[in-house]
């Protein structure tokens, strides 16, 4: 052996220590190696190239890893090396097999095992028995790929090689998945990953965590499933492994969509698409095209998904992958379900049925099973849709996924009500129902707050079937769980990254997400840059760029998700496992009823408790005429608001339109429910979907409104009303209150009035102009009554960004989350403080449930635009009320019903209303 290739395999040896821990690095040793073979003897050359192939083939550079590899195969059969030349068939089977040459893979690789077994070589034949594994794999078939790990397990195992078990236990894994078994695959991934730690192989060792991760995905445990992937990336990200990030992040992505958290979800994958540089493999590129179909359809742009599904579907069409196709055309299916096109639908699930099956993916030919079967239910053949579902169930039951299982025993029930089979529906319910719930009970906290968003129907659905058999009690409790669990849950949304010590990465990460706030706070008030004060009062005047705002709020949003990846990587606020515990059970007292909706298939239920518990539900009629009612209402209100300023004569005839639209609400809402209302003299309302709308205080019943019958309270559900409660028995003693007024440069002069006269009325001090920031909100926590009366606007687009105007900047929903206020009362005295966005899981996103989230016990905000005068009028009474002993309700209710007695529209006096708890303020 020459000097030259003496040292050729001193350095083939270092650059397989890079391999899988630094690929950066081992390109490097290979690249060197190239340079000196070049005048060396045919197997030194040889050696030189399939380094330097493997190394362009882990870059994804394929064609040109082919052709070193060749290269390479060519030098070996000139040196007459039989076993280095089979090896070298090793490296060349995995680039064949990533081309999509399936056959040449497999010619190759039966020739170099035929070397290896009569050489006696069997660490080599293990290594080539497990790439051949992959390549079954890959083509659909995981049973011959099983049958090739078991021969190459028994090799690797007879060398006593533990590193090389580790991968054939891991590539076994996979193959379990893909057959369904994913508890046995993760017993496979223990095994890997306990073997492979000693090696100091990490990022071996991440992707054993990825490969667990997508079994705990496929078993519902998604919070554990994002923290691996999570942990894997980090480490990705360390070693330079930009596929790996990209794979990464389209689990994150996958992750995120079964969380509801779509728009995360169309972030990262559309970031990932974006990147340039990953050299990503075909397959990569196409469930990178997959997933952004998938957010974009989720987020209802269907004909933008249908659009950019053509870009997979042709990609795994070309490379003849079926597994890929599959799941194209299911998703297919389901755009056109959403768009009630039930028989193209159909089509399009038994196509990706038959495609599944091809690929040998029973879980995934399961689904297409469950879609067909739905497809059949809403064309009305409810005999084969039945069928269908108990096929796919009885496949979800066998590999424990819960996901799938949920909207099969969903779907069963409803074609069990269908049929008139009440039993049998209620039984498949309940399981449904219980599946969602463990589901959810393994969830991170701060992921919760869209998770029932495609599960709430089931929830209806069991509480209509539980009326319909007179268990009205059950139907309630049921009503309750469906309503603001995330909120409930959660002490806040996001970690308040501030009251923690965090690691050097992590302190890189707050530091960014610091600058881009302070970034964000600059575009948003041009006063601090040298602009001029806008003109008009909407808060979106006052961005120098929308675009780059929008931009910046995205980059925010994305900062915040990945520190909450990584505080559940580190362990941070583990799941909460099982049932939700239910609050401390607060009773209603004497003359205190409380109002719970409901709005199921299209109709609103009301159930009315007081201090002797359930007494009555209600059917109140179809939704529709009230949904018309309140838009023609706020459109009185928004004319109303310009009038009272412009054109005053107009008012008496807004004020009589307005009391019309009221009635209605009232004989709606309101009138149907006064046998257990009469005597009530305090009344809880706890709203549901498009009812958080209503002005409750203004239903008029063509002589005196609402609110001179009784004390109004809001609450989000009945938990958090009891949660509230709980908040106000907590001491007060020693805490200040605070009083901020910020007249965003002029444009409402008033406010610093109304925070004059509230700081006078609780001798607290007032902080106007430049000392109404956010450092000061947030520097004396917790406080008694914070009142803030400042500019808002509620943001229907990008409602984690509603915003209270600051002088150092906007407060958003998301800031006001991490300040510690626990306080009695917040008030909100501003514009559109107390509008917020309903999810399908009845969970609400703005100011009002960010400022719960902060620990207080009750919000008062408004739920339209306010006239400076008339908030600054209410205000003041309200205060008095307080002052004179009232509880919190009570003094709102006082000093609306003056004002309604006065013969004023509603629009000066009903945007207010109170949140959470309405007693009194101790120590007031």
């Amino acid at each position: 052996m020459s000097a030259v290739t003496q040292e050729l395999v001193a350095l083939e040896q270092a650059a397989d220590e890079w391999m899988h821990r630094n690929p950066a690095r081992y390109r490097e040793t290979a690249e060197q190696m190239l340079t000196l073979s070049r005048h060396g003897e045919p197997g030194a050359r040889a050696r030189a190239q399939r380094a330097y192939g493997n190394a362009l083939r882990m870059a994804g550079e394929l064609p040109a890893a082919l052709r070193a590899i060749r290269s390479a195969l060519r030098l070996w059969h000139q040196a007459g090396d039989e076993v280095e030349w089979a090896r070298t068939q090793t490296a060349c089977v995995a680039v064949l097999a990533e081309l999509g040459n399936i056959r040449g893979a497999l010619s190759a690789s039966a020739l170099g095992l035929a070397v290896f077994l009569r050489h006696e070589q069997p660490l080599p034949a293990a290594r080539l028995l497990n790439n051949t594994g992959g390549i079954y794999l890959f083509t659909g078939r995981p049973h011959e790929a099983l049958t090739q790990y078991a021969r190459a397990r028994s090799l690797a195992s007879s060398a006593g090689d533990g590193s090389l078990l580790s991968r054939i236990d891991m590539h076994r894994a996979v193959a379990l998945q893909a057959l369904g078994r994913h508890t046995e695959a993760l017993t496979a991934c223990a095994g890997a990953l306990r073997r492979a730690r000693p090696t100091g192989q990490k990022l071996h060792a991440a992707r054993i965590q990825v490969t667990a991760a997508i079994s705990l995905f496929q078993l519902g445990r998604f919070s554990k499933a994002l923290r691996r992937f999570s942990q894997a990336r980090t480490v990705y990200e360390e070693h330079g492994a930009t596929r790996d990030v990209a794979e990464c992040d389209l689990h994150i992505c996958a992750c995120y969509l079964e969380l509801n958290r779509v728009e995360q979800a169309l972030e990262r994958v559309t970031a990932v698409i974006e990147q340039p540089g990953t050299g990503r493999a075909w397959y990569e590129t196409a469930y990178a095209w997959f997933y952004q179909a998938v957010a974009l359809a989720r987020c209802g742009r269907l004909p933008e998904a249908r659009a950019v599904l053509l870009k997979p579907r042709q990609l795994f069409a070309k490379h003849h992958d079926a597994y890929g196709a599959g799941r194209v055309a299911l998703e297919e299916a389901q755009i056109l379900l959403r768009l009630n096109e039930t028989m193209p639908a159909s089509r399009w699930a038994a196509r990706a049925k038959q495609l599944f099956a091809v690929a040998g993916s029973r879980l995934e030919e399961a689904r297409a099973t469950l879609l067909l079967a739905e497809t059949l239910y809403r064309g009305g053949r409810l005999a084969r849709a039945w069928s269908e579902a108990q096929a796919a169930d009885r496949a979800f039951r066998r590999a424990h996924t819960p996901g799938p299982r949920f909207q099969c025993l969903h779907l069963m029930g409803q074609i069990a009500m269908q049929r008139g089979a009440f039993t049998t529906a209620r039984r498949l319910l309940a399981r449904a129902i219980r599946l969602a719930e463990q589901m959810r009970g393994a969830v991170q906290v701060t992921f919760r707050e869209g998770f029932l968003d495609d599960k709430a129907v089931a929830y209806g659905d069991m509480v209509w079937l539980h009326l319909q058999e007179g268990r009205v009690a059950a139907a309630r409790r049921l009503a309750d769980l469906a309503k603001s669990r995330g909120l409930s849950d959660r002490q806040i949304a996001r970690p308040d990254a501030r009251s923690r010590p965090a690691r050097p990465a992590d302190q890189r990460l707050l530091a960014e997400i610091e600058a881009v706030r302070l970034e964000y706070q600059q575009l948003t008030l041009p006063s601090r840059l040298g602009s001029p004060a806008p003109a008009t009062g909407s808060l979106r005047s006052w961005c120098v760029d929308p675009d780059r705002r929008s931009d910046l709020e995205r980059r925010l949003t994305a900062l915040w998700d990945e520190w909450e990846l990584r505080q559940l990587a580190s362990g941070y606020g583990t799941a909460q496992r099982g049932a939700r515990r239910a609050p401390a059970a607060a009773r209603l007292g004497p003359k205190v009823a409380m109002v719970e909706y409901l709005v199921i298939r299209t109709r609103v239920i009301a159930f009315v408790s007081n201090s002797r518990g359930l007494r009555a539900w209600a059917d109140l009629g179809p939704l529709h005429p009230v949904t018309e009612a309140l838009e023609l209402l706020h459109l009185n209100l928004d004319t109303a608001l310009v009038a009272m300023q412009v054109s005053p004569g107009r008012m008496t005839g807004l004020t009589r339109n307005a009391q019309g639209l009221l009635a209605i609400l009232y004989r709606r809402l309101w009138a149907p429910l006064l046998p257990w209302l009469t005597l009530m003299q305090q009344v809880v309302v706890i709203p549901h979907g498009p009812l958080h709308l209503v002005p409750f205080a203004a239903l008029y019943d063509g002589k005196e409104y609402l609110v001179a019958q009784a004390e109004l309270t809001l609450a989000p559900s009945r938990a958090i009303w009891a949660q509230c409660r709980e908040r106000t028995g907590e001491s007060l003693a020693g805490r200040p209150d605070l009083v901020m007024g910020c007249n965003a440069d002029g444009q409402i002069p008033l406010v610093e009035e109304e925070a004059r006269a509230v700081g006078a009325a609780l001798q607290a001090a007032v902080h106007l102009g430049a000392d109404a920031s956010l450092t000061r909100l947030a520097e004396g926590a917790p406080y008694r009554i914070v009142h803030l009366a400042v500019h808002g606007q509620f943001r229907a687009d990008n409602p984690h960004f509603s915003t209270l105007l600051l002088a150092d900047g906007p407060l958003t929903a998301i800031d006001a989350v991490t300040l510690p206020l626990h306080a009695a009362m917040v008030v909100l005295s501003g514009c559109e403080t107390g509008i917020s966005k309903v999810t399908h899981g009845e969970e609400l996103v703005g100011l009002v449930a960010a400022f719960l989230s902060s620990g207080c016990a009750s919000v008062l905000a408004s739920h339209w635009r306010v006239a400076d005068p008339s908030a600054a009028d209410l205000m003041q009474r309200v205060y008095k009320g307080l002052l004179a002993g009232r509880g919190k309700a009570a003094a709102l209710r006082e000093a609306q019903a003056s004002l309604a007695g006065a013969g004023l529209h509603p629009v000066y006096w009903a945007a207010f209303s109170l949140i959470g708890d309405g007693g009194p303020v101790a120590g007031i």
